[in-house]
Formats: C-alpha cells, sequence, structure tokens
C-alpha cells in the first residue's frame, strides 16, 4: 500500500481555496455545468494622458475562458466469494467507516478484502491522475518576465558558497518572483531531484563563507514529485502563485446519480484518506460503482479472458477531473507583465 508522493496533486487539493470553479461545475446534486471564467486585465502603465479634457482612454470589457471536465481515470477489479470463504472471517468484515471518516456516501459497505485491494490500488489511481495534471501543466507554463519566454529557465545553485553570486540558487529564485510580482512566501515549488536535495539542506544550514544563511531567505511549501522528472524534465520544478492554478474535482455518483440501479449496481462517492511514502495525507473523493456478477461466467480481465469467473462484486473507480490555470491574457499585450500567468518553470543545476 506504498503511494508514490504525488506532490503536483497534493499542493493542488491543499492550496487551492476558494474552491470557486469545481464547485461551479459540480454543485453536489449530480447536474454538471458548464462554467465560464470572466476577467478583465489591469489598467497599464502608460495609459493615462497629461491633458485635461474630457476625453476617454478606454471601454473595458470582459474577456472568456471555459472550465473544462476532460480528464478521466478508472481502475476496476473483481473479488468473487469463493476467495474471500479461503480466508478468515476478518476478510468479509464490513468497513462502514475508516479513521475518522463517516458513512460511505450511498455505497453499501464494503468488505475488508475489498477495502484492502482499493488501498493496494491508491497507488496507481493518484499516481496516474498526478501524472494527466503534470502533462496539462507542462503546456500552461506562463511567461518569466525576466525571460520573455515560457521555456524552463536554468537556475543554478552553486556548488560552492566562497562567492556570493545574486542571480544563482535562491537570491536568484527571489529576484525572479518580485519581477514577475509574485509574492514568493506565497507560492508552492513542486519537482523532484537537485531542487529537492537543496530544500532538505535547508534545516541543517549556518551562514556561509560569503556570509550568506540560506536557511534565512523565503521558503515556499514544497511537494515533492518524482513524476515530475517524466512530465516535465529531470531536475526541473515549477513555482506557483497562491490560486494561479486549480484543481477541478468532479464527482458524478451523488445527488441523484447515487444510490442502488436495476442490475444490481450500487453508485456513490467515498473519500479516499491515504497517506504517501512520505506520511503526507492526501484526502480525495472518488466515484465507486459496485456491481454484483451473480452467476459464473467468462469476464475480460485487462487484455485476456477468465473463464468461468465465480460469484462475486467488480469494483469500479474512478475520477472525473481537470486542471484551470489563470488565462495567458490576463495582463494586456503592452503590460511590463503581459504572458504572466503565477506559473513559473524552472531547471535546477549544481555547478
Amino acid at each position: 500500500q506504498k503511494v508514490t508522493p504525488p506532490g503536483f496533486l497534493r499542493m493542488l487539493l491543499e492550496n487551492t481555496k476558494p474552491n470557486v470553479l469545481s464547485t461551479g461545475v459540480d454543485d453536489g446534486t449530480g447536474h454538471i455545468k458548464e462554467v465560464k471564467v470572466k476577467y478583465r486585465p489591469r489598467v497599464r502603465s502608460g495609459a493615462t494622458i497629461t491633458v485635461d479634457d474630457c476625453s476617454i482612454q478606454a471601454r473595458p470589457a470582459y474577456s472568456e475562458a471555459t472550465v473544462g471536465t476532460t480528464l478521466f481515470r478508472k481502475y476496476s477489479y473483481f473479488l468473487d466469494d469463493d476467495t474471500i470463504a479461503r480466508y478468515s472471517a476478518d476478510a468479509s468484515r464490513q468497513v462502514m467507516k475508516v479513521g475518522s471518516i463517516a458513512y460511505l456516501n450511498q455505497i453499501t459497505p464494503f468488505m475488508q478484502e475489498q477495502w484492502d485491494l482499493l488501498m493496494e490500488a491508491a497507488n496507481a489511481v493518484l499516481g496516474d491522475i498526478d501524472k494527466d495534471l503534470l502533462t496539462k501543466q507542462a503546456s500552461n507554463f506562463g511567461k518569466n518576465q525576466t525571460t520573455g519566454l515560457t521555456s524552463t529557465k536554468s537556475m543554478n545553485f552553486p556548488l560552492n558558497a566562497t562567492n556570493n553570486d545574486l542571480t544563482a540558487g535562491m537570491s536568484g529564485l527571489l529576484a525572479d518572483a518580485r519581477a514577475n510580482e509574485i509574492d514568493l512566501s506565497k507560492c508552492a515549488f513542486v519537482g523532484s531531484g537537485l531542487i529537492d536535495n537543496y530544500i532538505l539542506q535547508q534545516a541543517a544550514k549556518t551562514a556561509a563563507q560569503n556570509g550568506l544563511n540560506t536557511a534565512l531567505q523565503a521558503m515556499p511549501n514544497f511537494y515533492q514529485d518524482y513524476y515530475a522528472a517524466s512530465q516535465w524534465g529531470a531536475n526541473q520544478f515549477g513555482i506557483f502563485e497562491k490560486d494561479a492554478v486549480q484543481l477541478i474535482d468532479v464527482n458524478r455518483y451523488v445527488g441523484f446519480k447515487g444510490g442502488i440501479r436495476p442490475g444490481g449496481s450500487w453508485f456513490g462517492n467515498m473519500p479516499l484518506p491515504i497517506y504517501d511514502s512520505q506520511g503526507n495525507m492526501i484526502m480525495m473523493n472518488f466515484d465507486i460503482q459496485m456491481k454484483y456478477i451473480d452467476c459464473p461466467e467468462s469476464v475480460a480481465i485487462g487484455d485476456e479472458y477468465v473463464s468461468n469467473v465465480g460469484r462475486g462484486w467488480q469494483i469500479i473507480v474512478s475520477k472525473s477531473f481537470d486542471l484551470f490555470v489563470q488565462p495567458s491574457d490576463m495582463y494586456s499585450s503592452q503590460d511590463r507583465l503581459t504572458g504572466v500567468n503565477g506559473t513559473l518553470r524552472y531547471t535546477a543545476s549544481n555547478s
């Protein structure tokens, strides 16, 4: 049941407040709605005039961005009654709640063995959701005002600290944040590799030979994500301004869509309280379908057919979700922050 840390997903779950977009798409009744976000760019410096007259400088208008729900992940497993019967009575014990989590919402109670299988699958479910979100973010990083580019910027963390390089390491990141008009203390870092190693050292730092104690510099929350290396690139990390990105969290089997249906299936929604391998708790709701196969039959499992499976339960775990990133045109084309959207991409080096 060990779960590889899905840092980007955990950052989105913990840092996106208020959750305006998700509740607009999914209000808990089972009705999924299309949501559009309206926004206006700030007025750029240089737009004022020096003549005292009655001229009009602008007619402000809104732009719109559509919030999508295009991403989806599903995992299903089958557990027959005969398999459970071979184990001790604990295997068939009903799980009505997990820790402090209340009764499962509109779901017939799980058996302990079914719950254990779900926990064993959590690494795949959360990992694939995290990778989908990382992939979408890869094409949605904003411009870095210091380079004028959306591509990754190299940031060196010096191998020695005898010289005070004002453009490198955390000093360079702090300067970049100011240039992008971002409050770094309210940001989050997501990544792996050298940036992770740098963060790990900070608690043991003292002043270096150049007089700088990097442990006293601003240190945003860091979310380790091993999947970032494959989805973004080796030693790459992202800086995310508060509320610049938001997880669109959709629960389908709620309201009128929940409960028992003809044919013997239960539909509902439940939270999965999962701890990753570093002890971080991840709480996310998933849609659950429980389907009872009441007669031995042949079923497809993966790419193969398995004949004569016994009577038992098929559990289908699914999640509809998406990522909303602040629009890249949130600043006008003549603004010094044109193309900036509160997300910055870096590649760490150590030389």
